[in-house]
């Protein structure tokens, strides 16, 4: 009996250990805060059954749904969550767990008070007090950013003062800073009270001294004040923000006893959209994350002049400054402040994080289901993540039979037994169930599998995708990658398509692995595997569609089937398409599709960069550069999937493509597997002209191109196939390609 005791003792204490939060590490040392907004309202915690303010302004209305699940908010930005309420448990845990395994130390929330002439005062507060009650557990600290524009006189400002002194300076999680260890506090302005002496008034509640900062540049509150913290701003008829938080941080910063300073993604408003005769304060484009890296560049310049960064903000969705992952920016910017503190996790954790999230609300009211996602969280917390991932995938119910799943036979894509990065939803296609969605470059499923028969089996990946330009590989054990398939856009992310390899597998138990080894997106429902049912092999190679030019032009073609060929070639010139898949070993024939007005050149070809090289064949001058010839030469391949590339040993000539057979395949085979794409743009980074290549008709065809955020920048008509795009700024941007009978098509290109 007492064995037993001392037994669930044991379990008891080891259970309750699990939840203590463990301190992350990190290598740069600067106090790292995020500014955070709690007044985001859902019919279900408005009081008055209505969405709030801030996803509504006065003419968007959430309840409007489009066709991708999206509800109408008033921001240029989506929650990759949806439109939430503040106060909900389940969003304040994915946002603290995201700011912990970010190597952020605490928030500051933006506080409006226990008192003041706000309609939705006591909703503010219980947001708040929603966030600030479970910093602890996560071992994040807390602090405050007053919002006097609204506290309406001095007396409610003691107010406020004194419920902060009795509900958060007390606390040891509260941030506190400098020789006295004061309580950190600051002030949106101050806009309201613009005495010195109001501010003693109001001070004085607190009943200590506090760290007290206002907002750079403003000094209304006289001595009261220990310093400054910065913020977003610019003339936007100078576009300065850079310059003017430059010359701050050198010439007036050093006078501060205390500077906060501040790192931003940019500012792009709603303001004119969302409010009726409404205008924008300004923007600063995010310019891909560029912006982030230039605010984050003076912190380091002027860091000895700066005691602290406040990054704006977590999730300001009206105004465009959000850290928070979005539909349109992912990850990207917590793994920026990843990078920035030097913690050791990275987005797959992050991902993990989001994918708790989701499992509550899936098996919200299941008390057991809730019950393990409660360990899950503990184990986030004392930073045991593989633990973590372990209880999701137990809940989820994603382990593996012990004997390995069997080939032939098709694999459900969430039935992996280890992964990183890949969540899982729902899924529309035929069978129901779960799929796996944002499949990102470097993501993977590993499936335990027992293979019947040594052999070469065909494999069909069911995908989808609204963007396209994926490209999935197979890989065993050890890493080696045994055939890939390019996704493209498939007309949406719950639009099926099985598009099929051929791999070579050995006989018996072994593990495999789908890897993303590029993907600007991608859902994967399933992968199937039966005996290909051919050893036919054939694939035709674009020349303009090469992963790697040195040396060579694209140029129009009069060869059959149109396009393009490359032309301009010099001896060393080269072309390189990555992961060309050779199913069996054997011989294959190698043809080059060339031209040369001169006397010719000399063409060779090999895997890997060399590694295995075919020797050479002898271009003959054929008449003019856009008279065509095939050359051919037949050589042995292993199995295996290799870059395969083509080198000019002399230069002379032009090539349109190069196509690889294996003895004896049919001809009909003959695919263009190394660029399934149906849509390629180039130069790419481009200068001042982009141009287009696809192959369906672009007559009556039309063209956006969409910026980081989402805008329209330029449109026309795409009929010649060029599109001007000198006056763009510098970034990523989506070409957006419609044509008739077609849906839309997507491409990403940087200027």
């Amino acid at each position: 009996m007492k064995k037993l005791l001392l037994t669930l003792l044991g379990a008891a204490a080891a259970l309750a250990g699990q939840a203590q939060p463990a301190k992350v590490q990190k290598t740069n040392t600067l106090p790292v805060y995020v500014h955070y907004m709690p007044w985001f309202e859902t019919p279900q915690t408005s009081g008055n059954g209505q969405w709030g303010w801030h996803w509504t302004m006065d003419n968007r209305n959430p309840n409007v749904v489009d066709a991708s699940g999206k509800r109408q908010i008033a921001s240029h930005f989506y929650p990759l969550i949806g439109p939430y309420a503040s106060s909900d448990p389940d969003v304040v845990e994915y946002h603290l767990l995201l700011m912990k395994l970010s190597g952020i130390d605490g928030v500051l929330v933006d506080w409006y008070g226990s008192a003041g002439t706000n309609g939705d005062l006591g909703n503010l507060l219980r947001n708040s007090n929603a966030l600030i009650n479970r910093t602890d557990e996560t071992g994040l600290k807390f602090g405050l950013i007053l919002e006097d524009r609204f506290t309406g006189s001095v007396a409610n400002g003691r107010t406020n003062l004194d419920y902060a002194r009795t509900n958060y300076f007390n606390r040891p999680e509260y941030i506190r800073y400098g020789a006295g260890n004061d309580p950190l506090l600051g002030v949106f302005g101050p806009i309201t009270f613009n005495q010195p002496s109001q501010w003693t008034d109001i001070l004085s509640a607190a009943r200590e001294d506090v760290e007290f900062l206002t907002l750079w540049d403003n000094n209304n509150a006289g001595t009261n004040a220990d310093g400054q913290y910065v913020w977003p701003w610019e003339d936007e008829s100078l576009d300065n923000y850079y310059s003017y938080m430059e010359a701050y941080y050198r010439d007036r910063a050093p006078s501060k006893k205390t500077v906060l300073g501040v790192a931003y993604p940019g500012f792009h408003d709603f303001y004119a959209q969302g409010q009726n005769g409404g205008t924008s304060y300004f923007d600063i484009p995010h310019n891909s994350g560029q912006t982030l890296n230039q605010t984050l560049g003076l912190v380091n310049q002027y860091r000895a002049n700066i005691d602290m960064l406040q990054l704006a903000t977590f999730n300001d969705f009206g105004e465009g400054t959000i850290f928070e992952p979005t539909l349109e920016t992912g990850f990207s910017y917590l793994t920026r402040i990843q990078q920035y503190t030097g913690v050791q996790y990275t987005e797959a954790d992050l991902r993990q994080v989001l994918r708790l999230y989701n499992l509550r609300k899936q098996y919200a009211g299941n008390a057991t289901k809730q019950s393990q996602l409660n360990q899950a969280f503990g184990y986030f917390v004392a930073l045991r993540i593989a633990d973590a991932v372990a209880m999701l995938n137990t809940v989820e119910g994603t382990t593996p039979p012990p004997s390995g799943q069997p080939i032939p036979g098709t694999i459900q894509a969430e039935s992996f037994s280890a992964q990183s990065g890949a969540l899982t939803g729902n899924t529309s296609d035929t069978g129901g169930g779960l799929n796996v969605d944002y499949f990102d470059t470097g993501d993977w499923l590993e499936y335990n599998v027992s293979v019947a028969t040594a052999g070469t089996y065909t494999v069909g990946f069911r995908v989808a995708s609204a963007y396209g330009g994926a490209t999935l590989q197979l890989r065993n054990a050890a890493g080696a990658a045994l055939g890939s398939v390019n996704v493209g856009n498939t007309g949406g992310w719950q639009t099926w398509q099985t598009i099929s390899t051929n791999v070579t597998l050995p006989a018996g138990a072994q593990k495999i692995r789908v890897h993303a080894a590029a993907s600007t997106g991608c859902n994967v429902n399933w992968v199937s595997f039966s005996p290909a049912s051919s050893p036919g092999f054939s694939v035709t190679l674009q020349a303009e569609s090469a992963n790697v030019n040195n040396g060579m032009s694209a140029e129009t073609t009069t060869d059959a089937g149109g396009g393009q060929n490359m032309g301009w070639v010099d001896a060393g010139d080269y072309l390189v398409w990555n992961n060309i898949n050779f199913p069996t070993t054997g011989q294959y024939t190698i043809e080059y599709r060339v031209a040369s007005g001169g006397s010719g050149g000399t063409i060779s070809s090999d895997l890997n960069a060399g590694s295995i090289q075919f020797g050479n064949s002898t271009i003959p001058g054929t008449g003019g550069w856009q008279n065509w010839q095939t050359v051919s030469k037949t050589v042995t391949i292993n199995a295996g999937t290799y870059n395969f590339g083509i080198y000019a040993q002399t230069g002379g000539w032009n090539l349109n493509w190069v196509r690889i057979t294996k003895a004896g395949a049919r001809t009909a085979l003959a695919t263009t597997s190394a660029s399934q794409a149906v849509l390629e743009v180039y130069p790419n980074p481009v200068t001042s002209q982009l141009r287009i290549q696809t192959d369906m008709s672009l007559t009556d065809a039309r063209y956006q191109i969409l910026d980081a955020q989402g805008r329209v920048v330029a449109s026309g008509p795409a009929g010649n196939g060029r599109l001007d795009v000198a006056a763009l700024r510098q970034g990523v941007y989506t070409l957006v390609l419609t044509a008739a009978n077609h849906a839309p098509l997507t491409r990403r290109f940087v200027k």
